[in-house]
């Protein structure tokens, strides 16, 4: 009776185990795809907020700054990042701009803001800030209720040559807000009016130099109140983490377009086009920035 009773005992252990191992098996194959569906939801719900983050800044902060493509890349059920290619129009010469890598991962997204900060040149001769990558120069704006008496307000409008065969972008800051309407009157055919400056912070404006720090949005002459509408409900968005008081209290005001405040515009155009500026009156500082050689086989648009 022992011996039996040992055998059988061995065979339920046996079974038992071989039972255990089936379970175990059959979890891990469950468990497995499971957790790699649940990755992947949860890395697609970081990749979907860091697109909308970064399009977002592109619709409120980046005077004509196009996002070309944003893209996925080296993907995985981890993390990955998105890359987003990015272009500036000159008056019809599209030339590159900073490519923004950002990387996401199961617990959270960052976007590396040191590809985001401005390149600074300064030396005995000169003093302007530049796009990290492209080496390009930025158009920068100046806000009205700054006296800048550390800075030298540069205007460029000053040094276009005329007779030069190119074509640039120009930030004009004003010394009093224009309406939209006055700009219009104000500004020349053959230039092309492409973005309104429309708003600082308060640390913008405790900041006694140059800074990128602006607000704004595309020009639309035929839908204006869509474009103003379309920037108020975006910056809404930009400001969820931040609470800004005053940028509430920008939103708050809900001005109309034609008597929305704006502190200063971006305009593109060759450079026989862009020395009418100077008769512009009211104008603060202007900034070249970018600047392109025409070239024969591309029209400038007007």
């Amino acid at each position: 009776m022992v011996p039996n009773f040992e055998k059988s005992l061995k065979q339920a252990k046996r079974k038992n185990m071989i039972r255990i191992i089936l379970i175990t098996i059959v979890t891990i194959l469950i468990a497995i795809p499971t957790l790699y569906l649940v990755s992947n939801k949860i890395v697609k719900r970081q990749s979907d907020q860091l697109n909308a983050e970064l399009m977002i800044r592109n619709a409120v902060k980046e005077p004509n700054i196009q996002i070309d493509s944003q893209v996925l890349a080296n993907s995985t059920a981890t993390g990955g990042e998105v890359v987003s290619n990015r272009s500036k129009n000159i008056s019809g010469y599209v030339v590159p701009w900073s490519t923004i890598r950002a990387k996401y991962s199961l617990f959270n997204y960052q976007i590396d803001h040191n590809e985001l900060l401005a390149g600074e040149y300064s030396s005995s001769v000169n003093s302007y800030s530049y796009d990290r990558q492209t080496k390009q120069k930025i158009a920068e704006f100046y806000h009205p209720d700054i006296t800048y008496k550390e800075v030298k307000l540069p205007n460029d409008l000053k040094k276009v040559d005329g007779k030069k065969e190119e074509v640039a972008e120009m930030a004009l800051s004003f010394e009093t807000p224009k309406t939209i309407k006055e700009i219009e009157k104000d500004i020349p055919s053959g230039v092309n009016l492409c973005w309104l400056y429309v708003f600082s912070s308060t640390e913008e404006k405790e900041v006694q130099g140059r800074s990128n720090d602006v607000y704004g949005f595309e020009y639309s002459k035929d839908d204006g109140d869509e474009a103003l509408d379309y920037f108020i409900d975006n910056l809404k968005e930009w400001n969820q983490p931040f609470e800004d008081k005053e940028i509430k209290n920008f939103i708050n005001q809900k001005k109309e377009m034609k008597e929305l405040p704006i502190l200063g515009v971006l305009v593109t155009g060759q450079n026989s086009d862009l020395k009418k500026l100077e008769k512009i009156p009211n104008i603060k500082a202007s900034s070249v920035g970018v600047s392109v050689p025409k070239t024969s086989y591309i029209e400038v648009e007007k």
